[in-house]
């Protein structure tokens, strides 16, 4: 595996072929003897939907192969032949090797993943037997993951981002209230003062008072 900036077009070509062409030329070679009822599987990773280190061309052939099949799930229905992929989350295989930081995949994996393992060949493979066997008829054109719960987390902390952001408005819309103040209020009506004298206390009042009042009522709305 390799940075973007390492690779060139003959690595890219490489990868296509392996992992969109030669999947795709197999599906449409063998179409004729797939019967009604036949299952089409394909093998993706996280990489199809998510930026990770060193895996832009592989990650990007992924992608190809997840939206090719989902093209394929449509056209192949009327014959009642079902096309899913299966995207494992980190399997510790022989592969893991290409990647410069191994080690650091592999603990960071562990440790964010809900269920707190990595994924197995059997995991895999159970899923794989689930989607050949007649329990998956009515599954189509989908991309099941297999990763013990690595792939939701992001949406966990996105959840918990703006659970944080709205238990907190309310003091966030006094501060900003404060500083508005500060800045449109008091700065103005203190240097008015200091030089016009106490002349315009009375119209600095008038703001003032307007200004709790548009605070009062905003309140009382989101409130």
């Amino acid at each position: 595996m390799k940075e973007f900036h390492q690779t060139d077009l003959k690595h890219f070509r490489w990868t296509l072929e392996i992992n969109v062409f030669g999947q795709i030329n197999l599906v449409k070679t063998l179409l004729d003897l797939i019967p009604e009822g036949g299952k089409v599987i394909g093998i993706s990773s996280l990489g199809g939907v998510r930026a990770i280190p060193y895996y832009t061309l592989v990650g990007a052939s992924k992608g190809a192969l997840e939206s090719a099949l989902r093209h394929i799930a449509v056209e192949l229905s009327p014959k009642k032949i079902n096309v899913n992929i299966v995207s494992a989350g980190v399997v510790e295989t022989g592969a893991l090797r290409f990647f410069p930081n191994k080690d650091q995949l592999i603990q960071e994996s562990k440790r964010r993943t809900p269920l707190g393992r990595l994924v197995t060949p059997d995991d895999v493979a159970n899923v794989v037997l689930l989607l050949a066997s007649p329990l998956s008829d009515m599954i189509q054109g989908q991309t099941i993951f297999v990763d013990g719960g690595y792939s939701i987390l992001a949406i966990v902390f996105l959840f918990l981002f703006f659970h944080f952001v709205s238990s907190h408005c309310l003091f966030l819309f006094f501060l900003l209230s404060f500083l508005f103040f500060c800045v449109f209020v008091f700065f103005p009506f203190y240097l008015q003062i200091q030089s016009n004298g106490l002349s315009v206390f009375q119209e600095g009042c008038k703001n003032i008072c307007y200004f709790s009042s548009c605070c009062g009522n905003f309140v009382y709305t989101i409130s």
